[in-house]
């Protein structure tokens, strides 16, 4: 027999084996992650100290070591959607729970808004070796106290200017103040912090948190995540206007004669182009202001109505 050709031979053997081998190795693990399965997602507690309870079950005999992640995916946020994320392994044929709290149990991410009272949609998901089962999701709904909230003067109906200080009170179920409670003021992606005092209290001028503070929507958002005196409380957002001031400030004199040189003075924040005078009564009278303060006449008896804009 050539040796050449029992050679050849043993060596297609050899890799044939190889072959085999690496085959029955990769179906072995393919069926160590079909083995592991995400039973169920419990919620522990009602209120925002909410404790998230997942239960894995492993069908293998062997040991698994898996990634578990954690997602809220009604975040607005999609980069803070992932509220926890760590390596765990489960021994064979075991059912195992695990609890994660902000508080208790295994740590979520700090920044999980626990605390924004409406639905929730938890996502639980395992994944091995690149490997990802069909993950299992849950909604529940997230409720707590309310705290007690003035403002002055009202961000809802008040007039709020750049210029305008605005005290917040915070106070809880029992009308003592809340310390520590975070008020923070959003003008688009920039955010600044007050934080109240013993009393509850806060307060800050747009122009003196913003360099550039300009008229707009800004929001303002109060929490306090933590309990305070046994309760724990929703946090508060609200979305608010900032225009500029623009009153008239004065009209002198008060009751003018025919000809009789009228001044008229404007309270605003600074003056800016375009303010709009219209006087209404028997002869209108339209002027384009270029100060705070602005001098007319009027050559006909009657009563007038003097606005700006």
């Amino acid at each position: 027999m050539d040796e050449r050709k029992i050679f050849r031979g043993k060596f297609l053997t050899l890799g044939l084996t190889a072959i085999i081998a690496i085959s029955v190795l990769f179906i072995s693990m393919y069926e160590v992650s079909a083995s592991l399965n995400i039973e169920s997602i419990n919620f522990i507690g009602s209120n925002a100290d909410l404790k998230i309870n997942v239960t894995i079950k492993n069908t293998d005999t062997n040991s698994v070591t898996f990634n578990l992640t954690l997602k809220d995916t009604s975040n607005d946020d999609g980069d803070k959607e992932v509220i926890y994320s760590e390596q765990r392994t489960i021994d064979g044929n075991r059912t195992q729970s695990y609890t994660f709290g902000k508080y208790s149990g295994d740590t979520l991410n700090s920044y999980w808004e626990n605390f924004r009272c409406e639905k929730h949609t938890i996502q639980a998901k395992i994944t091995i070796a690149g490997s990802s089962p069909y993950p299992k999701t849950e909604d529940i709904d997230l409720s707590a106290d309310t705290f007690s909230l003035t403002f002055s003067p009202d961000i809802e109906t008040g007039k709020i200017s750049p210029t305008t200080r605005i005290y917040v009170t915070v106070k809880g179920t029992d009308g003592k103040g809340i310390n520590y409670a975070k008020v923070i003021i959003t003008d688009g992606d920039t955010k600044k912090e007050r934080t109240t005092d013993s009393n509850g209290r806060t307060d800050f001028k747009i122009s003196d948190l913003f360099s550039s503070a300009s008229t707009g929507t800004y929001t303002l958002k109060i929490s306090k995540n933590e309990v305070v005196r046994g309760y724990y409380y929703c946090n508060y957002e609200k979305e608010f206007q900032v225009k500029k001031k623009l009153n008239i400030s004065g009209i002198s004199p008060a009751n003018p004669k025919v000809n009789e040189r009228v001044t008229l003075t404007l309270d605003t924040d600074d003056y800016y182009a375009g303010i709009w005078l219209t006087i209404e009564g028997p002869k209108p009278q339209y002027h384009t202001l270029t100060d705070k303060t602005f001098y007319f006449t009027l050559d006909t008896i009657g009563t007038y109505k003097i606005s700006v804009s």
